[in-house]
């Protein structure tokens, strides 16, 4: 596991979490923000391992759950929960594409928000919630290229996939 990137998923996560509520308004695109912390999630499971992507899910949902002022059970376990699974999956995407990173990234926000509405049913009675959930799929998925390059230089270089 990487260490330094293990210790500083965490606070890399909270830190995207509070810069998204509060530069929200330059994030948006279709009317739709891309969800940083929880691409920040997907990658520290995916580069880091299972251990350190639940802690940096739990942390990320923390903040979020915070952030919004709404409970902050269905964001923990939303967000705890796929960066188990992302972390998980660090064997199959090791060494691969990029495209893997961000097929694996719109996944997480996918099933992020479906167990986020299962958790929190007034979600499923908004107009245009499928929508809204493929916009922001899409946006966050733009977004994990350059996340994840900033993310590797956290790993050291022998640890890198190549």
């Amino acid at each position: 596991m990487t260490t330094r990137l293990a210790r500083l998923g965490p606070w890399l996560a909270g830190g995207a979490v509070l810069a998204q509520s509060q530069w929200a308004a330059l994030l948006t695109w279709r009317g739709e923000q891309a969800d940083l912390g929880l691409a920040m999630v997907v990658l520290v499971g995916l580069l880091a391992g299972n251990p350190a992507g639940l802690l940096t899910g739990l942390c990320a949902g923390l903040v979020m759950g915070w952030c919004t002022g709404l409970a902050a059970l269905p964001f923990v376990l939303s967000r705890g929960l796929t960066g188990a699974v992302a972390g998980e999956l660090r064997p199959v995407v090791q060494g691969r594409h990029t495209l893997s990173q961000v097929a694996l990234v719109a996944g997480g926000v996918v099933l992020v928000e479906v167990s986020f509405a299962l958790l929190h049913p007034a979600v499923l009675q908004q107009p245009g919630w499928l929508e809204r959930l493929l916009w922001r799929t899409g946006y966050t998925a733009l977004l994990t290229p350059p996340l994840a390059w900033l993310l590797s230089w956290l790993t050291p270089p022998e640890e890198r996939p190549t």
